[in-house]
């Protein structure tokens, strides 16, 4: 029994709000660590049962709903070092900012199936040519997708 309390232990983690928009919020605020400059477009890919979860999921410190806000507030705010209480610091001003991204279209997120064991799978680019040098840093034994990067 000790041996399955240790695993729930390390397999359990803290969540603010749902977890599946914490958790695309999270992937995009690591993203950006990796990154500097302006925002020109952020691609989140993800399996279904991801984007069905969190599509129409309240977002901690919003009043909006769903993937696309997720992934811009996690751009704007989101703290990778909380993980999935990246959200926790979110401004009212925050929501402004990403929801300007939104509608501009520079957030877009991309159902990608067929890699079942990948979960939030997809980050974006602020810049030309940034995927492989992401993909490097974030992932290096993992291979390239078309868009995107893998965190996982």
């Amino acid at each position: 029994m000790h041996e399955l309390t240790q695993l729930i232990k390390k397999d359990m983690l803290p969540a603010l709000g749902v977890t599946e928009p914490g958790a695309i919020a999270f992937c995009v605020a690591k993203a950006r660590t990796y990154l500097g400059g302006e925002l020109k477009h952020l691609n989140v890919a993800m399996n279904s049962g991801m984007y069905k979860n969190a599509f129409t999921c309240g977002i901690p410190n919003s009043n909006e709903v769903g993937n696309v806000f997720s992934a811009a507030l996690g751009f704007v705010a989101g703290n990778a070092s909380k993980g999935l209480e990246a959200l926790g610091g979110v401004t009212p001003e925050d929501n402004v900012t990403a929801a300007r991204y939104v509608e501009e279209g520079k957030v877009t997120v991309e159902l990608r199936n067929g890699r079942p064991s990948i979960i939030p799978a997809g980050a974006g680019a602020r810049n030309t040519g940034i995927n492989r040098e992401l993909t490097e840093k974030a992932a290096p034994s993992k291979a390239a997708p078309s868009k995107g990067f893998w965190l996982f």
